[in-house]
């Protein structure tokens, strides 16, 4: 009789103390462990993470997301990785995630329900969250996973309210300094950049929200 699989929930954060217990709490009961790779949080995070039962790594940013992500399903080392964002939680189907992992293997498509501020709006992406092992992501910025498996949509859905206006600064941009050139834009945001004078070698990225697909298959 072949062995049960492993199942993983993957995230990589960084100072996401506002809404990380709601995501781990939401897939714990549906996953064998819980990764978490931080990447130089200054708030409570890595504590809100290991109270959670989560495992946490550290990794000083790579500049890739493709890097952080592969190196984060060498250290999830499961037959199955669950990549969530912190400020996404599972809402319906958790149940149904080990039956869909006990078939064969393939990529599996997640339904992403993006909150806006008018309270009624949700935008809905499937993309490919659920990765078996082997696969891998390749991209700096707007990482892919790289695999000839089919990509199959799963009975799972996931809320995200990244997008209101509460998680963006007052004036209706937020600031990132890091040390790296990236994208002019990248995944739902629009981004502007401008040398840090206090910082050499750094840039300040200023975000607006961007137009978001409806649909973008992944």
């Amino acid at each position: 009789m072949s062995p049960p699989v492993s199942i993983a929930a993957t995230l990589i954060v960084r100072n996401e103390a506002r809404c990380l217990a709601r995501c781990l709490g939401s897939v714990a009961p549906w996953v064998d462990k819980m990764v978490v790779l931080d990447t130089g949080s200054t708030d409570d995070s890595v504590a809100i993470a290991q109270a959670a039962g989560a495992e946490v790594h550290h990794l000083p940013w790579p500049e890739s997301f493709s890097i952080a992500r592969n190196h984060l399903l060498d250290l999830a080392d499961s037959d199955w990785a669950l990549m969530l964002d912190a400020d996404e939680w599972l809402v319906t189907g958790g149940e149904l995630l080990r039956e869909w992992c006990d078939g064969p293997a393939r990529l599996g498509r997640v339904c992403i329900h993006n909150q806006h501020d008018d309270g009624e709006t949700a935008t809905r992406s499937w993309i490919t969250r659920l990765i078996p092992r082997g696969a891998h992501y390749q991209g700096r910025v707007h990482e892919q996973v790289a695999s000839p498996l089919p990509r199959v949509p799963l009975p799972l859905h996931v809320a995200h309210d990244g997008y209101l206006a509460a998680q963006i600064a007052p004036s209706g941009t937020a600031t990132i300094s890091c040390c790296c050139a990236i994208s002019p834009s990248s995944r739902t945001i629009r981004t502007f950049i401008t040398r840090s004078p206090a910082t050499p070698g750094c840039v300040t990225i200023w975000m607006r929200p961007a137009p978001i697909s409806r649909s973008p298959w992944r």
